[in-house]
């Protein structure tokens, strides 16, 4: 790929895929010579792999490169081994006389750090075309998801201790085609119902929620709406209160009067609800 460029003739190239269904750049990470290796935090949960670029071989058209992928443990010091998981324990112990160790980790007992959920999701016979994936909102990191290759008719489960946090439910379903099974999927906490689907449509669909501790870790800053942490599920639920009951926050009307084109008119109101934070409402 590079051999006609001043990039680095013959390196194996290392790329970063978005994925969303939509387009977007991929996003080159590491170039690699000849029996370089990489080291990513590229598995769930932040597990570490290494990419090691053993041989090239030109006898083959187009030329072929041998790559090996394994996983890597090992570490100089606890902060190489970090997971990004709350809900493990990450060390590194066993230190060679070079000063190297091995990662360990165990897990912490889920009442302490989040709430155990379990993904339940069942196949129809165009099985490649469904998918799911529960991503970290604040490390932008998948959590958990559906394997890569997928049986028709088929039922399958996955259950993870979350930590304290915002995450995303992302389901897509992309195969059009009318006379089909459905495929579904439902999402539980403390053996608790808390989404569920079924459908042979086209399907994007992101449901977000958050693991709490505290009623703290449940506020939208909506003034109209009560926000409690379930003890149970450990999950945020708000409930709407009547127009009459809202608190902390003052009613607005918002008049537009509209040209002979309404279709291009679109209007947002901001507000800054901390440091870094706004709530954006809009409209078109």
């Amino acid at each position: 790929m590079t051999a006609d460029s001043s990039e680095g003739e013959n390196n194996l190239l290392v790329t970063r895929m978005p994925s969303s269904s939509n387009y977007q750049d991929s996003q080159l990470i590491a170039r690699l010579e000849k029996n370089e290796e990489y080291v990513t935090k590229a598995l769930k949960g932040g597990k570490l792999i290494a990419i090691h670029f053993k041989s090239l071989s030109f006898d083959s058209s187009p030329a072929s490169a041998s790559v090996r992928i394994s996983k890597y443990l090992k570490c100089r010091s606890d902060f190489n081994c970090n997971d990004y998981d709350a809900c493990t324990t990450s060390k590194c112990t066993d230190y060679d006389r070079y000063g190297d160790g091995i990662c360990s980790f165990s897990e912490v007992s889920c009442d302490k750090c989040g709430t155990q959920i379990m993904m339940n999701s069942t196949t129809n016979e165009f099985a490649d075309y469904f998918s799911w994936e529960i991503n970290d909102a604040g490390s932008s990191r998948i959590i958990m998801s559906s394997e890569p290759t997928l049986s028709p008719h088929t039922a399958c489960s996955a259950s993870k201790c979350l930590p304290f946090g915002d995450y995303s439910l992302v389901a897509r379903y992309s195969k059009i085609q009318t006379i089909s099974e459905n495929v579904s999927y439902s999402l539980q906490a403390a053996d608790l119902l808390i989404y569920e689907a079924s459908t042979n449509a086209y399907l994007e669909s992101e449901e977000l929620f958050t693991v709490c501790a505290s009623d703290s870790d449940c506020q939208d800053y909506d003034g109209c709406t009560t926000d409690v942490c379930d003890s149970e599920t450990r999950l945020c639920e708000s409930q709407l209160l009547n127009d009459t009951d809202c608190s902390n926050c003052t009613w607005v009307t918002l008049e537009l009067t509209l040209d002979n084109y309404p279709d291009e008119t679109s209007w947002n109101l901001a507000t800054e609800v901390g440091k870094h934070d706004v709530d954006v409402l809009s409209g078109k």
